[in-house]
Order: C-alpha cells, then sequence, then structure tokens
C-alpha cells in the first residue's frame, strides 16, 4: 500500500512541472498619446474701462499671434485649437495683461469682447 501512495505522488509530482513553453513574456504595449486639434475662429473687441478702443493690443491664441486694429478688433480665421478649449493672451504695454479662456472652442466662431485695465503710474523718487 505504501509503494501505491508513492507511486501516486511521484506522478503527481512530475505530472505537476512547469514546461519552459509554458512560461509567457509580457508584451510591452507602448499606446502614443494623441491630441486632435480643430480649425476655431475668433473675433473680438478690444476697450479700456471707458468703452473707448485700444489698438496695437497683442493677441495669442495657440501659436497665433496678430494685433487689433485702430478700432481695437482682431480676427483670427482657421486657428488651431484642441477640444477643450482656447487660452487666449492679450498685452499691451501700460495695461495689464488679460488672459480668456474660451471652453470647447473647436470648429466655432466665437466673438469676444475684453476690457483691459491701465496700470497706475507710479511716482519714483530720484
Amino acid at each position: 500500500m505504501t509503494r501505491l501512495y508513492l507511486i501516486i505522488w511521484v506522478v503527481l509530482l512530475v505530472g505537476c512541472q512547469r514546461e519552459d513553453s509554458d512560461i509567457i513574456e509580457p508584451i510591452d504595449v507602448i499606446v502614443a498619446e494623441t491630441e486632435t486639434f480643430f480649425d476655431s475662429h475668433f473675433i473680438g473687441k478690444t476697450t479700456d474701462v471707458n468703452g473707448n478702443a485700444i489698438e496695437d493690443v497683442q493677441i495669442n491664441i495657440s501659436d497665433d499671434r496678430d494685433y487689433t486694429t485702430e478700432k481695437g478688433i482682431f480676427l483670427f480665421n482657421n486657428t488651431k485649437t484642441n477640444s477643450s478649449g482656447a487660452l487666449i493672451h492679450l498685452h499691451k504695454n501700460d495695461y495689464y495683461d488679460q488672459y480668456v479662456f474660451v471652453p470647447k472652442a473647436a470648429n466655432q466662431f466665437s466673438n469676444l469682447d475684453v476690457v483691459l485695465r491701465k496700470k497706475k503710474q507710479s511716482f519714483g523718487f530720484q
């Protein structure tokens, strides 16, 4: 009887050994993140707090840059934006920079009215 148990144990141990062909190597999957860009359109006007148009304001949208006209108007056609929206940066010397986020600007025409505040004059001692 002891021999029978010994034979059963040996058969079980031999049958349970792992073969090299059972070992599976993991495969590295690299997924490149891509961002989709859309053509968007922006038109706007920049004024001061009194409603007067401000010319030559630098407007930055993504990698595009332009300046406002003498009437404070700016226009961007077919500007590349992503699906979440666009951040617009307005800059002019002697005025505070203004940032405007336009959500979901993709494939849309956005109309903006932006008010820039003039920096207060500081007088220095000489």
